[in-house]
């Protein structure tokens, strides 16, 4: 219907996108950003860091006190492409999103607690999230609340996650590509 009404052009499968690459197989669609976090890696000179475990130490307090950075554009840009990067990697999404906050003043610490998130991300550059279809459509939602969470703001944090069948799943993509042989 689309094809009668404007010119268009069947490029088949999705297989890259900004950033995202989609790999199918009998188990369902993985979209992951493994270039994009490898690139990132690259840019940064982290390619060679040590990787961790998690994504920030969490015995470390985040706030605005500290020495502030010379040049806080390239931290700036550096959490902007970390932001894009949550879409496949959600388990960096609170480091990440509490650091944004930051941007306006950015800190030595923001800089350092920047650079542990690429070290991890080093450990699953192709982590994807895999959408599977199924029969059993049900809708399952969870929510974690948190009043007063923060200790810098004292605001509430709050944290979802929304299933529809058995999507999303989080795996690596070497799983996936194993499975496609």
């Amino acid at each position: 219907m689309l094809n009668d009404q404007f010119k268009i052009k069947n490029l088949g499968n999705l297989s890259y996108f900004l950033g995202f690459e989609v790999t199918r197989s009998k188990e369902g669609i993985l979209p992951s950003q493994q270039k994009y976090a490898l690139d990132l890696l690259i840019k940064t000179r982290m390619l060679d860091a040590a990787p961790v475990n998690t994504p920030m130490n969490f015995s470390t307090k985040i706030s605005s006190e500290g020495d502030p950075l010379e040049d806080p554009v390239a931290l700036r840009c550096l959490i902007g492409r970390l932001i894009y990067l949550t879409n496949t990697h959600p388990d960096i999404t609170y480091v990440v999103h509490r650091l944004s906050q930051y941007v306006a003043a950015p800190t030595e610490l923001h800089h350092q607690a920047t650079f542990i998130i690429l070290r991890y991300i080093k450990q699953t550059p192709g982590q994807g999230i895999l959408l599977t279809a199924t029969n059993n459509l049900t809708l399952q939602a969870y929510n974690d609340s948190n009043w007063a969470r923060c200790s810098t703001s004292r605001k509430s944090t709050t944290g979802y996650i929304a299933y529809l069948g058995n999507s999303p799943n989080l795996l690596e993509i070497q799983k996936a590509i194993n499975s496609l042989m």
